[in-house]
């Protein structure tokens, strides 16, 4: 197997740790386009959801000036509530992706192709938060139009 420099990963085997060294894998054919354009996408996936991320205090924020207005059922912020569960879905979305890509990139390039790699999803927090979110979002709703039924009635 041709390679590059010793590469050194250390693998949980249990409770022993253990170093192992392994060759990157060159010889892999057309390995440069689809590298380029897989690491071009990474980087263009991160960066928008950075700055997806970088919103959520700017809503939380829109909210919570609402609120001390006395606008807590607002349409407004029903829609802001829903923008906070959709990025933190889109943000574990993407974590997920880039696990996927890991995992691949291990597999194959790094020539584990005999070994078991395992991957414990820790995104729990995350999608509880994002569905949480929108089930606020939808609760909110809901009240809203209770409560313009309520102004309507005498």
């Amino acid at each position: 197997m041709k390679g590059i420099p010793l590469w050194r990963v250390i693998a949980r085997d249990m409770k022993v740790m253990k170093v192992i060294k392994v060759k990157l894998r060159t010889d892999i054919k057309n390995t440069a386009w689809w590298g380029t354009i897989l690491l071009t996408l990474n980087f263009t996936i991160v960066f928008l959801v950075m700055a997806l991320l970088l919103a959520i205090p700017f809503l939380l924020f829109k909210i919570l000036f609402s609120v001390i207005k006395d606008e807590v059922f607002d349409h407004k912020n029903i829609k802001r509530f829903q923008w906070i569960g959709y990025i933190v879905l889109i943000f574990l979305t993407s974590q997920l992706l880039g696990t996927l890509n890991d995992y691949w990139t291990i597999k194959n390039q790094a020539g584990f192709e005999t070994y078991d790699v395992v991957y414990k999803f820790n995104g729990y927090s995350y999608l509880f938060l994002g569905f949480g979110t929108l089930l606020f979002a939808e609760i909110l709703k809901i009240s809203t139009q209770i409560k313009k039924e309520n102004e309507l009635t005498i």
